[in-house]
């Protein structure tokens, strides 16, 4: 846009050198008129948009990220922390607890028809959205006045609650099929780089009695030992007679990040009739009082 105003300039002043040119119709040079005249001078110099501004740009215009999508940048974290993608977690239970990622978008504001005098009233209504799709999602009004500030368009998030299919089930409007999606009862709100510590207290490690050789255990401990930290880590081996040994409660320790959570699952995951993770996230425990209907239970 700002070089919009020289290049109507440099528009208008050829097409009135184009029209001064028509005396020329018949006789003189018939050389074809320079094309320089065309040109504009004096653009300022533009710096390249970074990816941030691109994908931005690309999702108000086209609806949606054709360069970059924001939510790439945070792939190893969201593979760590989160339980479902959004477009599985509206087809769970009621009652669910997960833990989801993506950009809030479609934000309503709302107050309930109930609202009691001095207590917090707005809640928040939006869609959460990633790579598989989408889920609605609900802030009622205690998670709301602490989370405000993640509540605005295209803010990429970590988010923990619930599914709610209560009220998706049935549907009263003409013309409209029943749904089965849920509704996403948010509790908590993180940014990517602080819900591994907010959301993981440790590591459950299993290993195959006939799949995992020595080499591959020497290989895990080592790969414990080089991230240190107080993160909790349970072993479990799958012995061939079929039973399960647990070993809990002992001193190894590791600090649970990203980084090593994607390096123990390329080193030990296989897909067997038992189990298809070979790492699973030790999670912290949610609020204690979950909201429910927009307050908190007495």
């Amino acid at each position: 846009m700002q070089c919009v105003e020289v290049a109507l300039k440099a528009g208008q002043g050829a097409a009135e050198d184009a029209a001064k040119g028509q005396g020329n119709l018949f006789g003189g040079d018939d050389e074809p008129a320079s094309m320089e005249i065309a040109t504009p001078k004096g653009l300022p110099p533009l710096p390249e948009w970074t990816d941030k501004e691109k994908s931005e740009y690309e999702k108000e215009v086209l609806g949606y990220y054709l360069t970059v999508n924001p939510l790439q940048e945070f792939n190893e974290i969201f593979a760590m922390v989160r339980t479902h993608g959004c477009a599985g977690a509206a087809v769970l239970p009621t009652g669910t607890q997960v833990v989801l990622t993506g950009t809030v978008t479609e934000i309503k504001i709302g107050t309930p028809k109930n609202a009691k005098s001095g207590k917090a009233n707005q809640y928040a209504m939006f869609t959460l959205e990633d790579t598989s799709g989408s889920v609605r999602s609900i802030m009622w009004a205690d998670a709301y006045i602490k989370f405000e500030e993640f509540i605005k368009s295209d803010t990429v998030v970590v988010m923990r609650g619930r599914m709610d299919r209560s009220r998706s089930a049935i549907t009263d409007s003409p013309g409209e099929e029943n749904s089965p999606d849920g509704n996403f009862i948010v509790d908590e709100v993180f940014t990517p780089t602080e819900a591994p510590k907010k959301l993981c207290r440790g590591l459950s490690i299993t290993l195959n009695e006939w799949g995992h050789s020595t080499e591959t255990v020497e290989t895990l401990l080592k790969v414990l030992r080089e991230s240190p930290g107080s993160g909790a880590i349970e072993l479990s081996l799958n012995l061939k007679d079929e039973t399960t040994a647990i070993f809990t409660g002992g001193k190894m320790t590791a600090g649970v990040t990203p980084a090593l959570y994607r390096r123990l699952t390329e080193l030990l995951e296989m897909k067997t009739a038992w189990s298809d993770n070979s790492v699973k996230i030790l999670r912290t425990a949610p609020p204690s009082k979950p909201q429910r209907n927009g307050y908190k239970r007495a």
